[in-house]
């Protein structure tokens, strides 16, 4: 009985000393799986880098497109303008010779009320074309100076593009750096979970032959025994 009694106690014993080890075990687990999810965190702060630059760069480029597209109207604007102006000129241009025969004709006719105010009508009329011209030049220079305006944009916008993309591989190795360590940090987990098994199941093991030596000494006293844990 006294020796029953003994082996009772040493594998209570065991018992315990296996589940301290467990619990030492799960606790440097927990510890280990912090970690992993430290450099997991790191990762995703890299990543989101990497996103946000391609954020910005897909916003540079939809409005560098758009620079592009008003530049463009702008320069068919211009081009229309100064088409108006041509044809202008080329009429004014008749109407000078207009003018001056207009004029001739006075001379040779002083005095004539007709001719005068022919001649005065070609004069006004060149006079309120001219005007016009003046106006749609300084309207070309307002159209063109604000084109230029978009143009400077458009260079800067493609200037800070290149900049950026620059960095782009920098933050790319930067997150791709963390998988190593993550991988490894998730071994190390996977094999402190691995032993917490292991330990656990000695456990279990240990704790089958607590019982099976309880029951042994049970049966000494002649008391039924429990039927074992499953």
């Amino acid at each position: 009985y006294a020796e029953l009694t003994g082996v009772v106690a040493a594998r209570e014993e065991a018992v315990r000393e296996v589940e301290t080890k467990a619990a030492e075990i799960r606790a440097k687990m927990a510890g280990d799986e912090q970690a992993r999810r430290g450099i997991e965190a790191q990762k995703g702060e890299r990543l989101k880098a990497v996103e946000a630059l391609s954020a910005a760069l897909a916003a540079a480029a939809g409005e560098h497109a758009s620079l592009l597209e008003r530049i463009a109207k702008r320069q068919q604007e211009i081009l229309s303008q100064q088409g108006t102006i041509d044809t202008i000129t080329k009429a004014t241009g008749m109407l000078e010779q207009a003018a001056t025969q207009a004029k001739a004709a006075l001379d040779v006719i002083a005095g004539d009320a007709e001719l005068a105010a022919a001649h005065k009508l070609l004069i006004d009329t060149l006079a309120a074309k001219a005007a016009q011209v003046k106006g749609m030049r300084e309207g070309m220079e307002a159209l063109a100076a604000e084109r230029a305006g978009w143009e400077k944009q458009a260079a800067e916008t493609v200037a800070m593009m290149e900049k950026r993309q620059a960095e782009m591989p920098a933050l790319v190795a930067a997150a791709a750096e963390m998988d190593g360590p993550l991988a490894e940090a998730a071994k190390v987990v996977e094999g402190a979970a691995a032993a917490v098994a292991a330990t656990e199941a000695e456990a279990a093991a240990k704790q089958a032959e607590v019982e099976a030596a309880v029951r042994d000494l049970l049966a000494l006293q002649g008391i039924q025994a429990p039927a074992p844990t499953p």
